[in-house]
């Protein structure tokens, strides 16, 4: 993976006398020298401005009002807190940049911050976004025109592709030469026209609104609780374009100026998610698809307008959109061939590949909205929030600016682990009913469904004592989920909140009083395993194991006065890796507790079906990601609760 490696392909425009995008498409090629202070600082404010709006415009305001109707009205504060936590990790890059002017790209920071392991991080959740993207545009293509074209079909050696699927491989089909082009210029200047493209899909369903009969008469639900992590996924996938802002700010005469523009782009760009959100839903109301352009009345021209500009910028932005994971590709590939073959080799793999995909999971709403909860939100907020604190050494002061980016962090954690696990239950269930290309021949016609319900079919008599069977079952499916994620937990919290909990929840009665001590206990507990992760030990000369806190100063005893001195190398000393376990125990020691029933059956009366289905799955995903950081992040902490020094 080479030093020069780009993030995202957002065509960039400089001034007059120049090669209008030609810098951005130089950042296409891994070899090129763009890196020089004489290409860059080209790019004036307002033409910054143009490039910023176009990189956060895109497909996400096809899905905001499918977002909306998700959640409900009260979820637009949710969409304006995620505009607020990007807009300040935008911020958080210019202060990087500024810190370490060597840093050019978004994988630069990565390595700045924590080495090869940062920059690999970095790429590739940075690539798994881009090439997700571009999957979902085939799916989206597949979906508008087999809106506009309901009852085409395809027959090909007596086989018959028809639908939405078939307008997938089309497309795929239509887009592969353009993967093969060494030169992207053309197709940058279609890509740059997002902006455009944005601002006419809002005009055409605001007129297709109030002047073709549909109307703003929905009133919509004030809040939809299950919807909740859909929407938060949508919302964050629009902001989805941070690693592009490295090459941005590289590219500005006044660089100073660039909080500015980032100002400009994200309340413009809000505006325009919040009007299609809001109109949106007025007009369809619950009825809203996952695409805008699927509710509108193909016989309106208007409506023609919205859907045939929808169709257009995927299909030029998708050889822009992989060729960084083209050229990655090809700089892993050492084999001694002619670059020629090798660039068609791997451009067409990459688009059998993305169609592949799309023809096994043909949802756009509940595959961006995946990309949203886990990789936007990390891209986008998590990881300049993290590379931050690590390069200004904002960890090691306990200020207000510290515990803000903390936050954010732990809302953009809370976003991509329960947002991911909703959205990989709904694709699950959804699949469910069967995917794939329903091909039929003339000698065999489609099967017929069986016009009886199930609901009519005789029920089985319940088994004697198969209740508590199930309830055994449920309870060793717990444990066996939740067993791994005590491996993360201080020893003797688990221990004292199984303990305690009984004494709790002694009658089985949900009372007032009893659901404040069980909150109660839930905070010290989780306190507890923050606090214990701040701990460390060492053997002193006599033999004895001495413990304290870790701080910026290095090790402070809990027991001052002592005549032993207590260590001051830098391994005893606060770091990044401390707050992450921390954060990462909590999280554990949450999804094991609401593993129980006793706790959810308080926290969450009236909802115990729902979190059967959440906890279903969840301790696991926990432990999944906790497994993960924790291989990024190996502990070397021997304090409270660990094993001995």
């Amino acid at each position: 993976m080479t030093h020069e490696e780009v993030s995202f392909t957002v065509p960039l425009l400089e001034d007059d006398h120049k090669d209008v995008l030609g810098s951005k498409i130089e950042d296409l090629d891994p070899n090129s020298a763009h890196h020089t202070d004489t290409s860059a600082s080209t790019v004036n404010v307002f033409r910054t401005c143009f490039n910023g709006l176009n990189a956060l415009s895109g497909v996400g305001i096809l899905s905001i009002p499918y977002a909306l109707a998700s959640g409900g009205w009260l979820s637009l504060v949710l969409l304006f807190a995620i505009a607020t936590a990007a807009f300040y990790a935008g911020l958080l890059i210019q202060r990087c940049m500024d810190a370490d002017p060597t840093i050019r790209t978004y994988p630069d920071m990565g390595e700045r911050a924590f080495g090869n392991k940062g920059r690999v991080i970095a790429s590739v959740v940075m690539y798994i976004e881009l090439y997700l993207v571009a999957t979902g545009f085939l799916i989206l293509e597949g979906d508008n025109l087999q809106n506009l074209l309901p009852d085409v079909e395809f027959e090909v050696a007596g086989v018959t592709v028809g639908g939405q699927k078939g307008f997938i491989i089309i497309v795929a089909l239509i887009i592969l030469p353009t993967v093969w082009l060494d030169n992207l210029s053309l197709l940058s200047y279609v890509s740059a026209s997002g902006v455009l493209a944005s601002a006419v899909i809002l005009g055409s369903v605001i007129w297709t609104g109030a002047f073709e009969g549909i109307g703003f008469q929905h009133k919509g639900t004030l809040i939809n609780w299950g919807g909740i992590p859909t929407a938060v996924s949508l919302y964050a996938f629009c902001y989805c374009s941070h690693p592009v802002f490295p090459t941005l700010y590289t590219s500005m005469k006044k660089r100073h100026q660039f909080s500015n523009v980032l100002v400009v782009c994200f309340v413009l760009c809000t505006i325009c998610y919040t009007s299609m959100a809001i109109f949106g839903y007025l007009m369809f109301g619950s009825d809203v698809q996952s695409q805008i352009t699927l509710n509108l009345p193909t016989d309106k021209l208007s409506a023609r307008v919205a859907i045939y500009t929808t169709l257009v910028n995927p299909i030029s932005k998708y050889a822009l959109m992989v060729t960084p994971i083209v050229n990655a590709t090809k700089a892993w590939i050492r084999y001694p061939c002619d670059k020629r073959v090798v660039n068609l080799f791997v451009g067409t793999t990459l688009v059998i590949s993305t169609l592949l995909v799309a023809l096994a999971v043909p949802f756009f709403g509940s595959l961006m909205s995946l990309v949203g909860a886990f990789l936007s939100i990390t891209a986008s907020v998590m990881l300049p929030c993290v590379f931050y604190l690590k390069i200004s050494g904002t960890y090691q002061r306990f200020n207000g600016e510290f515990f803000a980016v903390s936050l954010i962090i732990l809302m953009s954690v809370a976003v991509a682990i329960f947002g991911s696990y909703c959205n990989l239950k709904n694709k699950m269930e959804q699949t469910h009913h069967g995917i794939g290309i329903k091909v039929y021949t003339t000698a065999t016609p489609p099967p017929e469904e069986d016009p009886t319900p199930l609901s009519s079919l005789p029920r089985l008599p319940p088994e004697p004592g198969r209740k508590r069977k199930v309830v055994a079952k449920g309870v060793q499916k717990t444990i066996s989920k939740t067993s791994m994620l005590v491996n993360f937990l201080p020893t003797g919290t688990l221990l004292t909140f199984e303990m305690v909990l009984p004494s709790v929840y002694r009658h089985g009665d949900c009372s007032h009083v009893t659901t404040i001590m069980i909150y109660s206990l839930l905070c010290l507990c989780a306190l507890s395993c923050f606090f214990f992760h701040f701990t460390d030990s060492f053997r002193g000369p006599d033999g004895t194991v001495y413990y304290g806190f870790v701080t910026p100063n290095g090790l402070a005893l809990f027991k001052p006065g002592l005549e032993v001195e207590s260590p001051k190398d830098d391994k005893y000393k606060v770091g990044l890796t401390d707050f992450v376990h921390a954060v990462m125990s909590v999280l554990v020691f949450v999804a094991i507790a609401f593993s129980d029933h006793r706790v959810t059956n308080c926290v969450f009366p009236g909802h115990e079906k729902e979190m059967d289905q959440v906890m279903e799955g969840f301790p696991l995903m926990v432990g999944i990601i906790c497994s993960g950081l924790f291989l990024v992040f190996p502990k070397t902490r021997f304090g409270v609760g660990c094993m001995a020094a």
